[in-house]
């Protein structure tokens, strides 16, 4: 079983192996707690029973992902049974790289509107600009349908085109059909711009792979001109990402101290991220901004910012998402996403729902 550590917002990289088959699993219960046997008996005749007295036919597998979905379900609300196609996506996501035409959309009552094209990817190379009206896919008319079967209709092999009929933005004409290449997408976690000399803006929409090297490299570009006075970091709408990159975004901006910890069953503590000393530290004013969808990862960066004196927290109160999830996968490609610790930040509080960071700057 490999395991992925992810905390959804706070997500910690690390891949290991030891595979527990069924009948070891059992084996192990039954020499260890007789209890915990019991229940696994209990499981394993239930869905013997089922399969064979059931009114029709059952498929085991989707039977036994539902007795994980459901022990999950049972758990809290940040641990959940990912399915393969659902693993594979959160893989994706936590990459910033998949195979596709690379556009966000929304559905709108003729189709589907490009919300967001990704600069580079395939549509952007195409000359798809956002706020275009998809109306067609390969000549199949997108009038009332949904956005799963939109993007099943997208969806395909990389290098196979795909045939979109599309009103330009501002224009209420006939469609133009515009032929994109089906590719890999490479979405870059950071977006940045200059509000004026010296001053940067930044917005980070996922701390996936690499984003605190992203940011660095940013920044560092607009200080090549001149001196960078101060940073406008946007985390608006950042749901979070991989723990590692969280703490790689502090320690840009800070020399000493604890940035996170994180705590096991009972308050064990599992781990303990700490700043490095650097002479490359950035020491320009920074600005955090935050909201309701500001969680975990996000949290951690404006949190522990906060407590070391660093930032000033402007916005409203985040979302409050203090746990830390684990994702073990299984043989058939499917993945387990366990709450396994919460994190503690440098004043030594935590968070809870409903209970974020509150900003210095309220608005």
């Amino acid at each position: 079983m490999k395991r992925l550590l992810v905390s959804f917002g706070a997500v910690s990289l690390s891949l290991a192996g030891g595979l527990l088959s069924g009948s070891t699993a059992v084996a192990v219960a039954q020499e260890h707690d007789g209890g915990a046997y019991r229940a696994l008996d209990t499981l394993a005749r239930a869905m013997t029973t089922i399969e064979a007295r059931y009114v029709e036919a059952v498929d085991l597998t989707a039977l036994s992902h539902a007795a994980i979905e459901g022990m999950a379900a049972h758990l809290d609300p940040h641990s959940v049974f990912l399915d393969p196609d659902e693993f594979a996506h959160l893989q994706e996501r936590t990459s910033g790289r998949w195979f596709g035409i690379g556009v966000e959309l929304v559905i709108d009552p003729r189709g589907a509107r490009i919300q967001r094209v990704i600069a580079g990817g395939p549509a952007d190379l195409a000359g798809v600009h956002r706020g275009d009206l998809l109306v067609g896919v390969d000549g199949h008319d997108l009038d009332g349908l949904d956005m799963d079967e939109i993007t099943a209709l997208l969806a395909g092999p990389r290098g196979e085109p795909v045939r979109l009929d599309l009103v330009p933005a501002g224009t209420e004409g006939a469609p133009a059909r515009v032929e994109v290449v089906r590719d890999q997408v490479i979405e870059p976690a950071v977006e940045s711009d200059e509000l004026a000399p010296g001053v940067a803006y930044v917005h980070l929409d996922s701390f996936r792979e690499r984003a605190a090297v992203e940011l660095e490299r940013d920044l560092r570009a607009f200080g090549e001109d001149r001196p960078l006075r101060a940073v406008v970091l946007d985390l608006r709408g950042n749901p979070g990402g991989l723990l590692e990159e969280a703490v790689g975004v502090v320690d840009l901006f800070v020399g000493s101290g604890t940035i996170v910890e994180t705590r096991g069953r009972d308050g064990e503590q599992v781990e303990v991220h700490r700043a490095h000393d650097s002479d490359d530290d950035i020491d320009a004013r920074l600005v955090v901004l935050v909201d309701g969808g500001s969680a975990s990862a996000s949290e951690i960066v404006a949190g522990a910012l906060q407590d070391l004196g660093r930032a000033t927290i402007v916005g409203s109160p985040t979302y409050g998402k203090g746990s830390v999830q684990q994702v073990y996968e299984f043989e058939d490609g499917s993945a387990l996403k366990l709450t396994v610790a919460r994190y503690q930040l440098p004043s030594g509080r935590t968070l809870s729902l409903h209970e974020g960071i509150q900003p210095d700057v309220v608005v």
